[in-house]
């Protein structure tokens, strides 16, 4: 949502596991692919981009409640390739903090009943407004940050899936794998997963991924000391050197430069606002966001090759794409 941009792509196969780190790279070109000549470029891209974690492929005892019973018989089986996009919804809700601050906007904490933080000094410096129209609600701002990163991966699968029938691979888009199993929730009962951080509590129901350590890190502690400075490193990366919104990064404008220039970055008052509100919600809940995973994993894609003797002997003329029925020929003669 609102160009956040904070997934990144986690994949197994049974050469092992794997993430390609997108999220920061720098488009080259306003479209960057064009021709046929794009491809070798844009695959080396992401070659570089791709980093092993294992060499093993993610595995997980096939039995609930780490694979739903429907999916038992197909999911991360060998010679699949498992697609396991993931957001930072922390990073969103802080990012969408920060719009809401920059327009004058007051955090109210509706699960509580009171303000977001501290902010009666910045009511009084103009920095926020608090009319009851300027009042934005901590839960519809964290629903928000959960769809919208939600979206962001669904549409990740879905473009993996077209990729697939381009090219002729069988799979599908599904939830049927737990996804606190595959981050390692379970790691005490020696089921190791990909080995994310967790917090805990007792009166959670479940544990809080934050991050996997120096591959895939939230805004959160202990990746940061408080949330103050979480809000520091949001708008460094927004207008910092090498930042969205830093001139020398180019961009999609005939005159990118100027343009960016001309964007204006958040006062170091409104900084301190975005982070006492974000610290506010950690200090409350002990987590950040207050009622939604901090790293979310929910949907999955999987490529396979069909068999297609099974769809001719049982499914009616067109089960299968030309490009399904040329794979094998095209890709692996």
């Amino acid at each position: 949502a609102a160009s956040i941009g904070t997934s990144e792509l986690f994949f197994t196969d049974d050469s092992g596991v794997y993430i390609t780190r997108t999220r920061d790279l720098t488009p080259e070109k306003l479209r960057e692919f064009e021709d046929s000549d794009d491809v070798t470029r844009i695959i080396g891209v992401s070659r570089a981009a791709t980093v092993q974690l294992s060499k093993q492929r993610l595995s997980l005892p096939v039995e609930p409640p780490h694979y739903d019973e429907h999916n038992l018989w197909n999911s991360n089986r060998p010679g699949s390739t498992l697609f396991m996009p993931m957001g930072d919804v922390g990073q969103q809700l802080l990012a969408l903090l920060a719009m809401y601050v920059s327009n004058g906007y007051t955090l109210y904490d509706d699960y509580s009943g009171c303000l977001g933080g501290k902010l009666e000094p910045f009511i009084r410096t103009g920095i926020i407004n608090d009319t009851p129209q300027m009042r934005f609600a901590l839960s519809h701002i964290e629903q928000a940050a959960y769809s919208t990163t939600a979206m962001e991966l669904s549409l990740i699968c879905q473009n993996i899936v077209l990729m697939m029938q381009a090219i002729g691979l069988g799979g599908w888009m599904y939830s049927g794998i737990f996804p606190y199993s595959v981050l390692g929730a379970f790691a005490d009962e020696g089921i190791g997963g990909l080995g994310f951080r967790f917090t805990n509590r007792e009166d959670w129901v479940m544990p809080n991924p934050i991050g996997l350590d120096g591959i895939y890190e939230s805004l959160c502690p202990p990746y940061v000391t408080d949330m103050y400075e979480a809000a520091r490193t949001l708008a460094a990366r927004k207008f910092g050197v090498g930042g969205t919104y830093d001139p020398a990064t180019g961009g999609p404008f005939q005159q990118s430069e100027a343009i960016k220039a001309t964007a204006l970055p958040y006062s170091q008052a409104q900084i301190d606002c975005i982070g006492e509100m974000a610290q506010y919600i950690y200090t409350t809940y002990g987590r950040f966001p207050a009622r939604f995973p901090t790293i979310l994993l929910r949907i999955y894609a999987q490529a396979h090759h069909l068999e297609l003797e099974f769809y001719d002997r049982f499914f009616a003329e067109g089960a299968y794409l030309q490009t399904h029925a040329e794979h094998m020929q095209r890709w692996h003669a």
